[in-house]
């Protein structure tokens, strides 16, 4: 959350917490009632959303940090193999133009495209790269490198969206939490007019950190319209 919203959160804590006081006013089943359970349910919720959001902004940038390690020793690889095809290529002319590196920025599918095309076609001439001193193991170690690669990839396009997902639900969730303050407020001010002292317990309990400052500054905040 950005700091506008987590001031929005922490005046909903600050609700909920201040509803145990009161919540003997209201009966079963009465909109007084219900509007303190769902604060409580909207505060729970964001807690949870920004929870998943933390988890799945640490999934993406460690899957961003091994998608450069791997993207680095699949193209080390990659240039290995070439190397190597055009060194075969010099009595095998058909081998050095099937190894070919693309020019130019290579984005991740180009580079995967390319790693796999290179493994199946040295696969059926692994002793030849043999030959020219490439390790025994060399198709398998390609394959490993892809296949981290990928996983990396995958890791960090997953987690970007999951991240993206959790900030429009937080959001969402924030917007209902605000209205739903806005509602308990009118229940508030029409229940207890005759009780100032809860009513002044009240007002701290449901402004803003920044609505309270400006209150001590003289400046009241201006007054909002439930919807």
């Amino acid at each position: 959350m950005d700091d506008k919203q987590r001031r929005r959160f922490a005046r909903g804590e600050q609700v909920r917490d201040f509803t145990p006081s009161v919540a003997d006013s209201f009966p079963k089943n009465s909109k007084g009632a219900a509007s303190i359970t769902r604060i409580n349910q909207l505060v729970d919720q964001i807690t949870q959303l920004d929870a998943s959001r933390e988890t799945n902004r640490r999934a993406a940038k460690a899957g961003t940090s091994g998608k450069k390690e791997a993207r680095e020793a699949l193209r080390a690889i990659i240039s290995t193999t070439s190397r190597t095809a055009r060194a075969i290529g010099m009595d095998d002319p058909e081998v050095r133009d099937k190894f070919r590196v693309p020019t130019g920025n290579t984005n991740d599918q180009t580079l995967i495209s390319t790693a796999r095309s290179f493994l199946t076609e040295a696969t059926p001439r692994k002793a030849q790269f043999i030959a020219y001193g490439m390790k025994a193991d060399f198709l398998d170690d390609f394959d490993a490198k892809i296949k981290a690669f990928e996983s990396h990839a995958e890791q960090q396009h997953t987690s970007r969206g999951a991240r993206a997902a959790d900030r429009a639900a937080i959001k969402a969730s924030l917007d209902e939490l605000d209205a739903e303050i806005e509602r308990f407020d009118v229940i508030m001010l029409n229940t207890f007019a005759d009780d100032a002292r809860t009513l002044t317990a009240w007002e701290m309990a449901h402004h803003t950190e920044r609505d309270q400052q400006k209150r001590k500054n003289g400046k009241a905040p201006q007054p909002t319209t439930p919807k």
